[in-house]
C-alpha cells in the first residue's frame, strides 16, 4: 500500500501511479484504474452485479467468469468479483483490465467477518442489484447477508457433484444447515446439472420454482483448431509430428483422479512407442510433487510432461491426440466443451455429467471399474482411429450450441434485470 492514503468510512482509498486502491478489511485491497472510475462507482447503484468465488486462479468457472466479464461489459453491465484468494491470482487482473473491480477478503468462514467484508464491498461498490456465488454450500452464509443487506437477486450457483460419502460430522451438519438455508434465502437457485443440483440443494430441487439448469458458456474462438498453431507448440514441447499426444486439463486434486491416469498411460505407453502424456494444471503442488515421483517410480519420466497451470491450454488442447478425463466426479467441466470446440476426441469417466457430451460422437466413456486395461485398450483405439468429425463441423456445431458466451449471458441477465 501506498504510504499517504486517507480513511473514509472505515475504507481506506489512495492514489499511485494514476490509480486508485481500495482497502477493505486490513490488508486486502482491489485497485481502480483511475480516480474517474472510482467516482463511478461511487456513484452507480442498483445495476451493479457481484460475482462471488473461491478464487481466481485459473479454473472453469474463472474462465467462464471473464468471458462473461467481457460481454457483459459490452452490453453495457458493470460485474466485480469478490474473492477469497489470500494473494492476487492471474485471472484477477484479467478482470480488471476487463473493466472490473476486485475484492479480496480473507476471512470468509465466519458468518460476521464475511457480513462485514460483503457490506463494505457493497457500501464501496454503490449498491449491487445482484450477489452470484459460485462456491456450493457456502452461498447460503452469502444468500443470507444478501438478504440482510437488502440486494433484490441473490443467486446460488452450483458448480460441481463432489461425493458425499467420507463427510466428517461437523461436515456433514454444516452442509444440512446451507441446503435448508439456501432454498429461503436464496431469489434463485443455479447448477450447471442436474446432478450438481441434487449434491448442493438435495434430490427433489427441481421441484422449486425457484430452480433451474443454467449452464456455464464459453467463448470458443480461442479453442477453434488452427493446424499451424497445434504444431508450433508440437514444437515448443518437443514432440515430433508422428507422437500421439493424450492430454489432460484439471487442476491437482483427488477428484481428477490422477494416479488412475498415469497407471492407464503406463500401459498406453507399453504398446504404443511414441504416445506422450501431457498434464496441464495447477492446485495442490504437494500433491503435483507427489505424482511427479510416481512417474519417475514407473519410469515415465521422458513420456510424462507435467506443464502446471498455463495460460494457453487453448493452444495445448489443439494439439492433443485424444483428451482425457477420468474423473471421480464433475459438475459440469468446461474444459471438455473447449477440448470439442477444438475438435479433440474425449475419453471421459461415465463419473462425469452427461450434459457435456455436445458432439457424442467424439465422446466416448468407461466405467471407472471397467479396470487400466480396459481404459489403456480404448486409448489406443482411439488414437488410432480416424476423427468421425472435421474440427471446423465441431466449432460451428459447439458455437451453435446452448453453451455459447452468449446464450449464457442472455439466460443470466434475463435473471439480473428482474
Amino acid at each position: 500500500m501506498p504510504e499517504e492514503y486517507r480513511r473514509l468510512g472505515g475504507i481506506g482509498f489512495a492514489k499511485n501511479s494514476g490509480r486508485v486502491e481500495l482497502n477493505i478489511l486490513s490488508k486486502q485491497v482491489f485497485k481502480f484504474r483511475d480516480s474517474h472510475q472510482l467516482q463511478r462507482v461511487a456513484l452507480m447503484a442498483g445495476g451493479k452485479v457481484l460475482h462471488v468465488v473461491a478464487s481466481m486462479g485459473y479454473g472453469g468457472i474463472q474462465t467462464w467468469l471473464i468471458d462473461l466479464i467481457k460481454i457483459a461489459n459490452k452490453r453495457g453491465v458493470q460485474m466485480d468479483i469478490l474473492t477469497y484468494d489470500a494473494v492476487e491470482q492471474p485471472l484477477a487482473k484479467v478482470a480488471r483490465d476487463c473493466g472490473s473491480n476486485v475484492y479480496y477478503v480473507r476471512s470468509h468462514r465466519s458468518i460476521f467477518s464475511l457480513l462485514s467484508a460483503l457490506a463494505r464491498v457493497n457500501r464501496a461498490g454503490g449498491g449491487y442489484k445482484s450477489i452470484h456465488a459460485h462456491n456450493s454450500f457456502q452461498n447460503g452464509l452469502v444468500m443470507l447477508i444478501g438478504l440482510f443487506l437488502r440486494v433484490p437477486v441473490r443467486i446460488s450457483h452450483s458448480h460441481n457433484a463432489p461425493v458425499m460419502k467420507e463427510e466428517s460430522l461437523p461436515r456433514a451438519a454444516y452442509n444440512a444447515t446451507m441446503r435448508c438455508i439456501l432454498p429461503v434465502f436464496s431469489t434463485h437457485l443455479f447448477a450447471v446439472s442436474n446432478v450438481a443440483g441434487e449434491v448442493v440443494y438435495g434430490k427433489h430441487w427441481k421441484k422449486s420454482k425457484k430452480s433451474s439448469l443454467a449452464y456455464c458458456g464459453r467463448d470458443f474462438e480461442a479453442y477453434k483448431y488452427i493446424p499451424e498453431r497445434a504444431a508450433s507448440m508440437r514444437e515448443f514441447l518437443g514432440l515430433a509430428p508422428s507422437a500421439q499426444i493424450v492430454g489432460h486439463v484439471g487442476r491437482f486434486h483427488p477428484q481428477k483422479n490422477h494416479a488412475f491416469l498415469i497407471d492407464v498411460f503406463e500401459r498406453v505407453s507399453m504398446t504404443v512407442p511414441e504416445a506422450y502424456l501431457v498434464l496441464v494444471g495447477g492446485g495442490d503442488d504437494q500433491r503435483q510433487r507427489e505424482l511427479e515421483d510416481y512417474v519417475v517410480h514407473k519410469g515415465l519420466s521422458d513420456r510424462v510432461k507435467f506443464l502446471g497451470a498455463r495460460s494457453d491450454a487453448n493452444i495445448l488442447l489443439q494439439t492433443f491426440d485424444l483428451f482425457i478425463l477420468p474423473s471421480l466426479y464433475e459438475g459440469l467441466p468446461l474444459v471438455v466443451l473447449e477440448a470439442l470446440s477444438s475438435g479433440r476426441k474425449c475419453l471421459l469417466s461415465n463419473s462425469i455429467t452427461h450434459e457435456v457430451d455436445a458432439i457424442p460422437e467424439l465422446v466416448t466413456r468407461l466405467e471407472l471399474s471397467d479396470g487400466i486395461e480396459a481404459w489403456a485398450g480404448e486409448i489406443v483405439r482411439l488414437i488410432e482411429s480416424d476423427y468421425p468429425v472435421t474440427p471446423a463441423e465441431a466449432y460451428d456445431r459447439i458455437t451453435e450450441s446452448g453453451f455459447s458466451i452468449e446464450k449464457s449471458f442472455e439466460t443470466l441477465n434475463k435473471t439480473y434485470s428482474k
